[in-house]
């Protein structure tokens, strides 16, 4: 009996919030068994890993999906490094047709070809490209 009276005491005795939370959910926390060492270790290792796995390993590269292609137009540079897509050539199944023009490259799939101030930077890559070109003469764009 009056071990249910000091429970009920503690209840309405007045403790900082952080406190007051706890007593009022798990009025024995106290009495709880502290985690032991090695479990402490383990959930700071899964821990670490999670965020690691988040941050590294799992990047927004690897499940990314194709970059809109039809809005790929206009003045481009081919370069070797820091490309804004990595593209590979191929004679079948392009997931862009490509006409090289002069002047004007004002629709999807029309390129200007140039060495400075480009709206996009191309690099050519044999594998793992963001997305597959083949050049055409006549109607350009999405196939």
């Amino acid at each position: 009996m009056q071990a249910l009276i000091k429970k009920l005491k503690n209840l309405f005795v007045k403790k900082p919030p952080s406190q007051r939370i706890w007593s009022r959910r798990f009025p024995d926390f106290h009495l709880l068994p502290k985690m032991s060492e090695s479990l402490r270790l383990k959930n700071w290792t899964v821990s670490i890993l999670l965020m690691a796995a988040a941050g590294f390993g799992c990047s927004s590269r690897v499940f990314a999906e194709k970059p809109d292609v039809e809005r790929i137009f206009g003045r481009i540079q081919f370069v070797t490094a820091f490309p804004d897509y990595k593209v590979q050539v191929t004679d079948a199944f392009a997931d862009l047709h490509v006409q090289v023009v002069t002047s004007f490259p004002d629709k999807p799939g029309k390129w200007q070809i140039v060495e400075s101030f480009p709206d996009y930077k191309i690099q050519l890559v044999e594998s793992f490209p963001d997305f597959t070109i083949s050049y055409v003469k006549a109607f350009p764009g999405k196939p």
